[in-house]
Order: structure tokens, then C-alpha cells, then sequence
């Protein structure tokens, strides 16, 4: 796995939830299911991860620390989508977050990357679909 952040700290892809898993909420342990979850892993398992994921009903832009200094979950997208059926568009810059969320630079490549939609906990099914995965020098939506 080839990702030279230096380079290309940013990362875009398309996602559209096809089902909210109901009760789903990363806030809590008993409940933390997403229906769409896309992880960026640094090191092995002893290394750190973010995880950007479209919740059922955690607010927007909210950080859930899920183990603090080690692995936390941004909240991109909430609730039912406003328009059904349609793609949505994400795009992180991951050298910028890393360093928000542990409070250090980030001094490693990304070990890997992953997809995880989720229902598990809430005993509900959960669907997303994803696409266009691209990395990038600048924000591919120019903003």
C-alpha cells in the first residue's frame, strides 16, 4: 500500500446511504454502528486510525474518541440524506485531521485503508454504496 501523504494529504470519495442503521449512534458503545464508515489506518495496531463515517445521529463534525489518542471517528455526514438516492461527495485532508485529533505531526505513511458499514450492535440492517476513491495534492473540491 503506496500513499505518499507528504505529497498527497488529501483523500475524495462518493458515498450514498441506502439504509440508516435505526438507533445507530457512534456516541455510545452499545449502539455504535455507521452506515457508512471509511477508516485510514497509521501503522499496525499499535498505530492510530481516523475513521469518517455518515451517522443515523451524531451531530455533524462531532469526534468520538473511541479509544482517545488512538483511534477516532469524524462525523461527516448525519441522518437521512436530503436527497435520497443521491451521491455524496467527501473530501479530507488527512495530515490536517491526524494532527487535530492527537495533537501531533503526522511522521508516518498510511498503512492501509478500509470500508465498514455497520449494524451490528443496533441489530439493524445497514447499506451504503462508495465510489471514486482519489488521493490529491489540494482539495479536490476546490474549497
Amino acid at each position: 500500500f503506496l500513499w505518499n501523504v507528504d505529497e498527497y494529504p488529501w483523500i475524495s470519495w462518493r458515498w450514498r446511504p441506502q439504509q440508516l442503521p435505526t438507533g445507530g449512534d457512534e456516541r455510545n458503545a452499545a449502539t455504535n454502528d455507521s452506515a457508512c464508515g471509511v477508516y485510514i489506518v497509521f501503522g499496525s495496531y499499535t498505530g492510530k486510525a481516523l475513521k469518517y463515517v455518515w451517522s443515523t445521529s451524531a451531530p455533524q463534525d462531532y469526534v468520538v474518541k473511541k479509544k482517545p489518542g488512538q483511534f477516532h471517528m469524524i462525523v461527516k455526514a448525519t441522518g437521512a440524506p436530503s436527497n435520497p438516492g443521491k451521491w455524496s461527495q467527501v473530501a479530507v485532508n488527512v495530515v490536517a485531521d491526524y494532527k487535530a485529533q492527537f495533537g501531533e505531526e503526522l511522521n508516518k505513511q498510511p498503512s492501509g485503508f478500509g470500508l465498514l458499514t455497520d449494524g451490528n450492535a443496533v441489530h439493524q440492517p445497514a447499506a451504503c454504496d462508495y465510489d471514486d476513491f482519489a488521493i490529491a495534492a489540494t482539495n479536490p473540491s476546490g474549497s
